[in-house]
């Protein structure tokens, strides 16, 4: 008889556990048809995938309740990242606010980090875009958002800093046909070698046919751009002249 009383007692505390287990579940997971979420950037609601559903709704059960942020006292807190809509059978439904490291169910906060759900929500429910990484950004670990943010800083600077040293169209012409006198002057410097060519002191052919091939490709170059590259052209056109005599004195 002791038996059995101590067998239905025990039963009778595991039943009530359960139903406590149960009824403390903060999303209920019975007869949900959909769920659906937007962020900062998609603001249209978005489908969750129905093999997500109830990963999802595991993972907010796992929430704990936090005493410091329903205590009554006002709290200064930043938008929500990211809002999900859980809808059931008889067409009601709960909203639920996440941040970083809390959600906000019926007005009650509850401590959960959250970096779960995003994953099932931005890696397996969605094709990623840029723009989904952008949006996802500050869900990344510390590292990498630090590294998000310092590369665009890098990036705006590197935009300035060219910018600043950005030539107008009279200094880029000013610059071109100083190249173009410089690159003439170089391959005027062949008459010496020509002249020793000539002279009996051979020197080697090589360097001059390189030179002449070179010369001939830009001066092509120039020639057959939409809008002919004068400078480009007269640098060149010596270096076929000198480069080609230089070479065959040279033989």
């Amino acid at each position: 008889m002791k038996k059995i009383l101590g067998i239905t007692i025990i039963t009778a505390i595991i039943c009530m556990g359960l139903v406590y287990h149960k009824s403390n579940n903060i999303i209920n997971p019975n007869n949900i048809i959909s769920i659906q979420f937007s962020d900062k950037i998609k603001t249209v609601r978005q489908e969750i995938k129905n093999k997500d559903i109830k990963l999802i709704v595991n993972i907010l059960n796992t929430a704990k309740y936090d005493s410091d942020f329903n205590d009554g006292k006002s709290i200064k807190i930043i938008e929500n990242s990211l809002t999900i809509w859980i809808k059931y059978s008889d067409n009601t439904e709960v909203t639920v606010k996440l941040w970083n490291d809390r959600i906000k169910v019926n007005g009650i906060w509850y401590l959960l980090n959250i970096n779960e759900i995003k994953k099932i929500i931005y890696w397996n429910s969605l094709e990623l875009k840029l723009i989904d990484i952008i949006s996802i950004k500050e869900f990344l670990p510390l590292e990498i958002n630090f590294l998000w943010k310092n590369s665009l800083k890098l990036y705006n600077s590197g935009n300035k800093f060219k910018e600043a040293f950005l030539m107008t169209e009279k200094q880029s012409k000013i610059f071109g046909y100083l190249g173009s006198t410089l690159s003439i002057l170089m391959y005027v410097s062949y008459i010496p070698q020509i002249m020793g060519n000539l002279s009996g002191h051979k020197t080697s052919f090589v360097q001059p046919l390189v030179a002449t091939v070179n010369c001939t490709i830009w001066v092509i170059y120039g020639l057959f751009k939409k809008n002919k590259d004068l400078p480009i052209i007269f640098a060149n056109l010596p270096g076929i002249v000198f480069g080609l005599i230089a070479t065959i004195t040279a033989l």
